[in-house]
């Protein structure tokens, strides 16, 4: 089932039939539109280590957020989490960045780290796609 809707800057698309399905898993692809101060790890940093803060989403053991820095300008970064991962990639070029949260734990911890994302980059625009992960019975 797709479902979409509009909230404000948001275009909002769900996916994923949860009436008669288990859910194994919440990811939230989002684009941020018309984003500043996205071109260099020491901008992008500290808002993936508040997400994580805020979410109490737990990083693997051994592990910590992880970044590769373009030239002249952009990010990659990924974390890896004991309940999956969140990635983005920038094109501050294009004020532009790609994120994805994927959360085993269920849509609130992911829902958290996603605000924190939105809140402090302060996007002009997002299309934000939620998909459920689910079992169905084939």
């Amino acid at each position: 089932m797709v479902q979409k809707g509009k909230r404000g800057i948001e275009e909002i698309i769900g996916i994923g039939e949860l009436k008669k399905s288990k859910s194994i898993g919440y990811q939230i692809s989002a684009e941020f539109y018309g984003v500043k101060n996205i071109a260099y790890v020491k901008q992008l940093e500290p808002v993936l280590k508040e997400a994580l803060k805020k979410s109490r989403l737990n990083v693997v053991k051994g592990e910590k957020p992880r970044f590769f820095q373009f030239k002249p300008h952009g990010v990659t970064g990924i974390v890896l989490l004991e309940e999956s991962h969140i990635a983005f990639h920038s094109w501050p070029e294009y004020n532009y960045i790609a994120i994805d949260i994927f959360s085993c734990s269920g849509k609130k911890k992911a829902e958290i780290a996603y605000n924190v994302f939105k809140k402090r980059l302060k996007p002009k625009k997002i299309r934000k796609v939620q998909i459920y992960k689910v079992l169905q019975e084939y």
